[in-house]
């Protein structure tokens, strides 16, 4: 339906607000059954009774308006009232679940706070007085079942959920400092390990520095032994050195004697030609060619 004028809007918004207070009789009264809290349980009752009047005054708005009573369907509510059936039932812990029940009745109660508040100021505009005051009951209902949700949230509901939180953080804080314990044994374990495999290390290169060590000393005393054999040689060589001189002369008589060995031509008295040592040449008086 096209909205065309003032009045239109205003029953548009008052069918929204008529069916946003059905929508959320029906959530007060699963809010009612979940909350844990003996106050709280007796502030949405009360509230709920008041819901009640807040359709029939909605609904003698309507007949003075001469609009039939009709509801719009509003969305806002239901998405407020899905939201808040969804935190809830998320939420095991009795005193966290009072808390999530005030926030999201205060939620329902701050859309419908805003809604009147709208409807009285138009309904002025148009000089309703009948309609304002019965808009302006509501809107005092609601604004009353909010301010004692504020109060019951303060005096105990907020600091006993936050005592929840307190407990979770305890043993999560035990929990953290146990696997701390865990993981600092686990590196006390991995730095002994690792300091015996150094120590393991560390022997292993003494013993084979030593080996080393060892095995030079004795390539050093071998070497004397080397050194002398050498030195033995060479003294022999020159302990034969005179013996060599010595021999001097008797290779210079060797090698007069391999001149007189040495074969020489000559001719016989025949005039024949032979071939003859120089001292058989001397003892037959050959001619040497």
């Amino acid at each position: 339906m096209t909205i065309e004028t003032f009045d239109e809007l205003f029953v548009h918004q008052l069918r929204d607000a008529y069916d946003a207070e059905k929508q959320h009789t029906k959530a007060l009264q699963k809010l009612a059954k979940q909350a844990r809290h003996e106050e709280l349980r007796d502030a949405f009752e009360q509230h709920l009774e008041e819901t009640q009047g807040q359709i029939e005054r909605l609904e003698q708005i309507f007949e003075i308006l001469e609009e039939r009573p009709k509801g719009q369907k509003c969305r806002a509510a239901e998405g407020l009232v899905e939201e808040a059936q969804e935190i809830v039932d998320e939420i095991d812990d009795d005193q966290l679940q009072d808390a999530a029940v005030i926030a999201a009745a205060q939620a329902l109660e701050h859309y419908e706070i805003s809604r009147y508040g709208t409807l009285v100021a138009w309904a002025r505009k148009m000089g309703e007085r009948e309609v304002v005051r019965l808009l302006q009951e509501t809107l005092r209902e609601e604004h009353n079942a909010d301010q004692l949700l504020n109060q019951l949230a303060e005096q105990s509901i907020n600091e006993e959920a936050m005592a929840v939180d307190g407990e979770e953080d305890e043993e999560h804080e035990e929990e953290d400092s146990e696997e701390e314990g865990e993981e600092e044994r686990g590196r006390g374990s991995r730095q002994a390990s690792s300091r015996g495999q150094a120590s393991r290390d560390q022997g292993s290169s003494r013993g084979q520095s030593a080996r080393s060590q060892g095995s030079g000393s004795q390539g050093s005393r071998s070497q004397p032994r080397s050194a002398q054999s050498n030195r033995s040689s060479s003294g022999g060589g020159q302990a034969r050195q005179p013996s060599s001189q010595s021999s001097g002369n008797g290779n210079k008589r060797s090698a007069s004697s391999n001149g007189d060995l040495k074969s020489r031509s000559y001719r016989d008295a025949q005039g024949r030609e032979h071939h003859h040592t120089r001292s058989y040449m001397r003892g037959h008086s050959g001619k040497q060619r």
